[in-house]
Order: structure tokens, then sequence, then C-alpha cells
């Protein structure tokens, strides 16, 4: 009995020994298979590759949008899809460019416009000041102003026109470098008539003898 006994208890512990040698060998061919997989989202297409290696045997896939395809297939869409990306990339940003500098110059034109704008608003009640105190009567031409009527009429006439003209442009419409020459000019312009005015003020004033004019240009430099 006790041979039998230990007869059984040697071959329970024989098929236990080699269930746990089984086991242990199982286990390290599961470790020894080895599986890579990369994505990539190129120009709204995914790029798939995927590597497999079990017990020495390799394979490998390519898949794109999930549909298995040929390497040299999958190659070239790939570099085709880099190449289209890196095109709407450079578009999108020669676009962004444009806007930007369609932005910046409008905002050039509406600044100078406005420039211009108060510079003509400046002439005007210079001259309707002129004309209200009777100051044309008391002008004098010079260098330091206007060097005759010729060039004094020509402002009012051909440049202030010219002015009016362009303010009333859009922006899109604006010749800027003209915009640009029109301010410059404005603001010369706009100093002369200044000084012009100032002239015929003192003179006014000097050699008027005339009490209500007097008095009321008392009252326009007080």
């Amino acid at each position: 009995m006790k041979r039998v006994l230990k007869l059984f208890l040697t071959s329970l512990f024989y098929i236990i020994f080699c269930l746990c040698i089984s086991c242990s060998i199982s286990a390290r061919m599961v470790e020894e298979i080895t599986q890579y997989k990369k994505k990539e989202l190129i120009n709204g297409k995914e790029f798939t590759y995927v590597f497999k290696e079990s017990m020495h045997q390799i394979q490998e896939g390519w898949l794109i949008d999930g549909k298995g395809v040929e390497q040299e297939f999958f190659l070239q869409q790939k570099v085709q899809a880099q190449y289209q990306e890196l095109v709407e990339r450079e578009n999108r940003e020669r676009e962004r460019q444009e806007r930007e500098l369609k932005v910046r110059r409008r905002s050039r034109c509406e600044i100078a416009k406005k420039c211009l704008t108060q510079s003509l608003n400046e002439v005007e009640r210079i001259v309707q000041c002129m004309k209200d105190y009777t100051l044309l009567d008391f002008v004098e031409f010079s260098t330091d102003t206007f060097e005759n009527s010729k060039l004094y009429n020509s402002f009012f006439e051909d440049f202030i026109p010219e002015v009016r003209t362009i303010i009333a442009q859009t922006p899109e419409e604006v010749n800027e470098e003209k915009l640009q020459n029109l301010l410059h000019d404005m603001e010369q312009y706009q100093e002369k008539l200044h000084r012009f005015f100032q002239a015929a003020l003192s003179r006014a004033i000097n050699c008027s003898d005339d009490t209500k004019l007097l008095k009321r240009l008392f009252e326009l430099v007080s």
C-alpha cells in the first residue's frame, strides 16, 4: 500500500513539474512576439505601418485609411500627401501675410485720410475766418506764403478738389503713394495759409481805421 501511494505521489509531482515547465515555455513564447504600429495623419489621410515579429518570423503591413496597400504605393502616397500638406501650409501662410498686409495698408490709408480731412477742415476754417472778417482786403503775397494770386487760386481750384476726391475714395480704391504725397503737400499748404492769414490779420490791425472792424478783430484775437 505504501509503495502504491509513493508511486502515485511521484507521478503527481512529475505531472505538476511538466505543467510548470510547459507554462514557462508558453510564457517565453508569448514574450517573444513583438508588434509595432505607427500611425501618421498627413493632409487628411491616415498612414499606418504595422510590424510584427513572432518566432523569428517578420510580418509587415501598410495601410492607408485602414485599407491595406503595397509598400511602394504606400510610400508614393505618403510623399505626395506630405508635399500637398506643405503646399497648403505655404498657401495658408501666404494668404495670412496678404491679409495682414491689406489690413496694414487699409489702416495707413484710413489714418492718412483722417489727417488729410482734419487739415482740409482747418484750411476751410481759416478761409471762412478771412471772409468773415474781411481780411481778404489786406492780403499780401510773398515767398513765405503764396508768391502770387495765381498760386493762391490754384491751391483752391486745383489742389483742394483733388484732396476732396481722394478723401471720398475707399481704402481699396486709394492710390496710397498719391495719398501720402497729398498729405505732405497739404501740411505745407496749411502752414503757408496760416502765415498768410496771420500776415493779413496784422496788416488789418495796423492799417484799418474802421472802428467796427477793429472791434471785431479784437474779439477774434481775444
